[in-house]
């Protein structure tokens, strides 16, 4: 199961590269120049992202315990 997955993946994201190269072969064959991206820099906090969210009085979709973690799982099979 996981090796079709990690093929369908593969698959998928060599076809996004394809298609990222069929549009820049088109911008540049019409001359369309696009504008730069400003790209906001954040904090460089190397927690940032990890772990699981647990400030559940900001969002209501949020586990605040692993019981509910277990329960979600066990409702879905795992």
């Amino acid at each position: 199961m996981i090796q079709r997955i990690t093929k369908m993946v593969t698959d998928v994201e060599s076809r996004l590269v394809n298609l990222v190269a069929m549009a820049g072969h088109v911008d540049q064959m019409t001359g369309i120049q696009h504008g730069e991206i400003e790209v906001e820099e954040e904090e460089d906090d190397p927690m940032k992202g990890v772990g699981p969210q647990v400030n559940a009085e900001e969002k209501e979709d949020v586990a605040s315990s692993q019981d509910e973690v277990d329960d979600l799982l066990s409702s879905l099979g795992f």
